[in-house]
């Protein structure tokens, strides 16, 4: 009797049949998309990938999900160890990650790897085998980057041409950042001083000194305010010795600032601080003091310096009776050696 159902098939080359049919089917259609939620903050959520080999050296890519700020870290090698250095390196730079997004590869599969997120309490998400959608911030990244470089190929060397991709990809206004303004100004809150900034005039925005440091750093150290001219005699502290720097003439060119001045010494043009300098007075002057307090002249008849207009002084040792001091002499017997 027919029981009105259609029979399966049973035999097992029809279920063989089926199965090699199916696995030659088309991809089903795509499911909906569900996006990454929304960082609220910069480096909250951060992706990685590797790019290269690009002439014969590997990169790691970090982007931040909130800004779109770049890191590009080249590698040694493709070893784990490598790869945990640099993310070491950076996240010295700028903190700890919640969560951190990469792909299947063994530098981030390894144990190590897995160790050293859980360590500093971040959460690693792997996105599945083969779909590259899932870390699609930072493949997207590595496209661009990619490109840019085949670009500027020839034009200058591979790691200047990272550096100029990194500069203008950083200070670009990008749509999907906050605000739609720039990766620098997301992330670190300014934007990067280029060199078109040089044709807008800028304000002198610095602000006033620390008094209160100059303060007590004067009155511990007893200083004095110590000024010098154009033209002034002085002796400077010469550095050419090692080890031994002595006071040699010189004469001051110009000042520079507070504390720094412009000398000739020894034919040449030297910066030195306030402190490295002293006052050198005139043959005459010198004379005349000592004529004035009764004191032998500690200055010789030398002839005058051409170079810098003044008289070289030469100091001399001026004798001196010294008493030669009491010691006391021990004396066992003696309670007191009070008299």
């Amino acid at each position: 009797m027919c029981s009105g159902r259609t029979s399966m098939p049973t035999s097992r080359s029809g279920f063989g049949a089926a199965t090699a049919a199916r696995s030659r089917q088309k991809n089903p259609t795509k499911t909906t998309l569900s996006s990454w939620p929304k960082p609220s903050r910069p480096w909250q959520r951060v992706h990685a990938d590797l790019a290269g080999p690009i002439d014969g050296r590997v990169y790691l890519v970090i982007v931040d999900a909130y800004s779109k700020w770049p890191e590009v870290i080249p590698l040694p090698s493709m070893t784990t160890g490598a790869v945990r250095n640099a993310f070491r390196r950076t996240f010295a730079a700028y903190g700890n990650p919640e969560t951190l997004v990469t792909d299947n590869g063994t530098q981030f599969t390894a144990g190590a790897f897995q160790t050293f997120c859980q360590s500093r309490g971040i959460d690693h998400v792997r996105s599945p085998p083969y779909h590259p959608q899932s870390n699609g911030q930072a493949e997207r990244f590595v496209d661009t980057f990619k490109r840019t470089l085949k670009k500027l190929e020839g034009e200058e060397a591979t790691q200047d041409a990272v550096f100029t991709f990194l500069e203008v990809y950083r200070t670009t206004p990008c749509d999907s950042s906050p605000n739609g303004l720039s990766p620098s100004e997301s992330f670190l809150g300014r934007p990067l001083r280029m060199q078109l900034d040089l044709i807008r005039p800028t304000e002198n925005a610095e602000g006033p000194r620390d008094k209160k440091m100059e303060d007590v750093f004067n009155r511990h150290h007893g200083a004095s305010r110590r000024e010098f001219e154009s033209g002034d005699a002085v002796y400077v502290k010469n550095f050419t010795t090692p080890n031994r720097p002595t006071w040699t003439p010189a004469t001051v060119v110009q000042r520079r600032g507070a504390v720094m001045y412009d000398v000739y010494l020894e034919g040449a043009v030297h910066v030195r601080h306030a402190n490295q300098l002293q006052p050198r007075a005139e043959a005459r002057i010198i004379n005349e003091l000592c004529s004035a307090f009764d004191v032998p002249e500690l200055v010789d008849n030398n002839e005058e310096d051409p170079e810098s207009g003044f008289v070289d002084v030469q100091r001399r040792t001026v004798p001196r009776n010294r008493k030669k001091p009491e010691r006391l002499q021990l004396q066992p017997q003696r309670k007191t050696y009070v008299s």
